[in-house]
């Protein structure tokens, strides 16, 4: 009885472990680093840190923020979001919700930023999340259909298929 009791226990505990590490948000206060993922909610895409080899800067390693096909067995960047900034020293790396409320890339031990969403932000309540979309949103946490900057007005060379082009005639 107690085999069956420790096995439902140690079940219980992976699933609640594999859910928690799967998540599709960033919360203020929270943060991901370079072993974290967030994945959106179908699977299909993940967002995180990960790494190139350049030849051109001598076979060293770039570490970017991005977004790639999470169910393609091969990596496949989708966007990426310091692609002019390559990151070189990972060891004090995170991405976070400022104080400001924009998303950013920051090096905890320099306090310095990285890469930001520069976004016009009212006040400092916001939520990060990765949509089914692939794309990647900040929003008002009070208010999560209040869209204050996303991914797909900053794309690279990568058309997600739920992605429009062109500005909104209503808002710019």
């Amino acid at each position: 009885m107690h085999l069956l009791l420790d096995i439902a226990l140690l079940l219980f505990l992976y699933m609640s472990a594999c859910s928690a590490a799967t998540t599709e948000t960033i919360l203020a206060g929270q943060a991901l680093t370079v072993n974290d993922k967030l994945v959106s909610r179908n699977g299909r895409y993940a967002l995180g840190f990960f790494e190139t080899s350049s030849k051109s800067s001598g076979n060293t390693n770039n570490w970017y923020l991005g977004i790639w096909f999470n169910t393609i067995p091969k990596f496949t960047s989708a966007w990426v979001a310091n692609r002019d900034k390559p990151i070189k020293n990972i060891t004090s790396l995170e991405l976070t919700i400022y104080q400001d409320g924009n998303l950013v890339i920051l090096n905890r031990s320099t306090k310095s930023i990285i890469w930001s969403t520069q976004a016009n932000i009212k006040r400092n309540s916001t939520t990060a999340m990765l949509l089914s979309s692939g794309n990647l949103v900040l929003t008002d946490s009070s208010n999560t259909t209040e869209i204050l900057w996303q991914s797909f007005d900053h794309p690279t060379d990568t058309f997600f298929p739920d992605a429009k082009l062109g500005w909104d005639k209503l808002t710019g």
